[in-house]
């Protein structure tokens, strides 16, 4: 089968997927465009060094539900009126060094297995085939559960969540309830250093599956921005295959492509949080509806997914009735809401979608693929592979 003909076939299975016909030959073709936007790729690749994870094979045996296996040994301090906490941070850099080189930096948030080194390594393989790991600074923290800091004996310190909230922006258990939303304005704070970070450009503050999420819910309700706006550093939010969207009304995508409002007597929680606003967590309270949409609107945001990651039945695919109102499968999701976006930001809006031609739900293939490299390391809006409106 010829692979344009093959693309617009995965394409097709994908719940109320609206692309274009053109589409598939842009993003078949796209590496050969690819370096134009990132000059270095021009340049033969880099030799892989210390700073790359050379073998890493992804522990297939971590899931939801049981025990991270791995831990940086770098702790990431948040300090709160509340109290202090730990978070572990993977960096290709130790965090507290002088990073005068460093012009971006990449925050990669795992998905609900806290498989954070797997992500942290994806990217670090993606910066290496951009040529701009000597430039880009790679940070994964990991978000974990009572279970992990059990098994793997951390200090009362470290930060734990219930098992999903984390992603879902609600406060941890222990030591002090910190959301997940905090623990990225602290990251993003941390950037927002001259002294340490003199000649640092733009932050991409990326995440997979359910990282995805709670990026996806931080680019419309976070804060940190705007301390690197003040500075001139550019953020930049990458939504990687989450299950679910943030959606500001009541409409939901319709097998035929269009939208539908949802009865609240069919699926009462799909217009609640994470879905909707109504019943957000504390860190959104205090900002309207209104607000909110209008600066995710006016954010820098980049959808990635990949075509084959279109299973239905996947099993950390979320199939309540308020995931399932968004669509099938991960795929038919991230269509659907880009196109709701569209539909709602007619004009001036920042966002793209951009499809990675045969990546499925694995971190490794849609990250370390040519058709995210610009999305990842280039300031530009031109995408080889996006969707067309």
């Amino acid at each position: 089968m010829r692979p344009a003909l093959l693309f617009a076939f995965l394409c097709s299975v994908a719940f109320g997927l609206t692309i274009p016909h053109n589409v598939s030959a842009q993003a078949i073709n796209a590496p050969a465009r690819i370096s134009a936007l990132i000059p270095d790729m021009r340049s033969p690749a880099e030799p892989r060094g210390s700073i790359v994870v050379t073998g890493y094979d992804p522990d297939r045996m971590t899931g939801p539900g049981k025990p991270v296996r791995a831990t940086p040994d770098q702790q990431f301090d948040i300090q709160t009126t509340s109290g202090n906490g730990t978070i572990p941070v993977y960096s290709t850099i130790p965090l507290n060094a002088n990073a005068a080189a460093i012009t971006r930096v990449v925050i990669v948030v795992h998905g609900e297995s806290r498989n954070a080194k797997s992500n942290w390594s994806s990217t670090i393989e993606a910066a290496r085939m951009a040529a701009v790991s000597g430039t880009t600074l790679i940070v994964g923290p990991q978000f974990l559960v009572p279970q992990d800091i059990a098994a793997q004996g951390l200090p009362a310190t470290a930060l734990r969540w219930k098992l999903h909230d984390w992603s879902r922006g609600w406060p941890a258990v222990s030591p002090v309830p910190v959301s997940g939303f905090e623990v990225l304005d602290h990251l993003l704070d941390h950037f927002a250093d001259r002294t340490r970070y003199p000649d640092l450009r733009t932050v991409v503050l990326a995440g997979h599956s359910a990282g995805a999420q709670l990026v996806q819910r931080y680019a419309a309700v976070g804060h940190g921005e705007q301390a690197l706006t003040a500075l001139g550093i550019h953020t930049r939010y990458v939504v990687v295959e989450p299950s679910s969207f943030l959606y500001f009304d009541d409409l939901r995508p319709t097998a035929a492509g269009g939208f539908k409002v949802v009865g609240k007597d069919i699926c009462p929680g799909a217009t609640l949080w994470r879905y909707s606003l109504d019943n957000a967590p504390p860190y959104v309270s205090g900002q309207s509806a209104q607000a909110i949409e209008a600066a995710y609107a006016a954010r820098d945001v980049v959808y990635l997914a990949g075509t084959a990651d279109n299973d239905p039945e996947h099993g950390e695919l979320d199939r309540s009735c308020g995931g399932e109102l968004q669509g099938s499968n991960r795929l038919g999701r991230s269509v659907s809401y880009m196109n709701y976006m569209r539909m709602r930001h007619p004009t001036n809006l920042h966002q793209s979608l951009v499809l990675v031609p045969g990546a499925d739900h694995d971190s490794k293939h849609v990250l370390a693929n040519s058709c995210s490299l610009p999305v990842l390391f280039s300031d530009s809006h031109e995408f080889p592979c996006a969707s067309s409106p």
